[in-house]
């Protein structure tokens, strides 16, 4: 599974979950969703994307650490893509939003 399968319908969070992603690594938000307006990824648009994902989890912290530890171990080189994608599918698969 792709993170653009996860996340489809989502282009926000397919950007911020690319802000993730080693140097060299990329994910490609598909011709027809792509924002209006593209700029750099910077470290505010990554807080903010965590920073939704640790509200919508509030109530729900072992979900949002899980969800932490899988995006280092990707960066860590730990995790393949299709292993992170995987289990962040497992984490929010009863999670419609």
């Amino acid at each position: 599974m792709k993170v653009q399968e996860l996340f489809k319908g989502h282009s926000d969070l397919i950007l911020g979950f690319g802000k993730f992603l080693p140097n060299g690594y990329e994910i490609k938000v598909p011709e027809e969703k792509k924002p209006e307006k593209k700029k750099p990824a910077d470290f505010h648009e990554a807080f903010n994307f965590v920073s939704k994902i640790k509200s919508r989890f509030e109530n729900d912290q072992l979900t949002y650490r899980s969800f932490l530890d899988t995006l280092e171990m990707y960066r860590n080189h730990t995790k393949s893509s299709s292993e992170v994608c995987r289990e962040v599918a497992l984490l929010f698969k009863n999670h419609e939003d």
